[in-house]
């Protein structure tokens, strides 16, 4: 773990209530759960509570209306139903041209809140959510673990 201010990572299978501590190159399961703001706090969530796309928007769009054009192309491209509540985050992926190349992901609020509600009410907040085969994958991108 490279980053000093972080002394545990914690993991957290939320769907099977189960927790697992890395600090140093040790591995222990967790019984509870507990705030410590020297944690990081990682999760997964499965492809069935996750939609998922990718999109190109022009460059021109102003930066501070990206949010609201992803948002409204979610339920346009997946056809979500207005009565519900949604989460849309984003990642931009890369520039080609005169696009930007956006990875989006949505899931229902209700979905999350059941899933993840009882995981934050523990730790007060989860620092990495991502769908289940990118989670470490995205723990090395950020330098979080070490290759070696």
């Amino acid at each position: 773990m490279h980053n000093s201010k972080i002394k545990s990572i914690v993991t957290v299978n939320a769907y099977e209530k189960k927790y697992y501590a890395l600090k140093g190159k040790k591995l222990s399961s967790l019984k509870n759960l507990e705030y410590n703001s020297a944690n990081l706090v990682a999760s997964y969530i499965n492809h069935r509570d996750l939609i998922s796309t990718t999109i190109e928007l022009s460059r021109s769009i102003l930066d501070e209306d990206i949010q609201d054009i992803i948002e409204i192309k979610a339920y346009e491209e997946f056809g979500l139903d207005q009565a519900s509540e949604y989460v849309v985050r984003y990642n931009e992926k890369e520039i080609k041209g005169d696009v930007k190349i956006f990875d989006i992901f949505v899931a229902k609020r209700d979905v999350l809140e059941k899933s993840f509600g009882s995981t934050i009410s523990e730790t007060k907040y989860i620092d990495l959510l991502v769908p289940s085969p990118l989670l470490y994958q995205s723990l090395y991108n950020k330098e979080i673990l070490s290759r070696d």
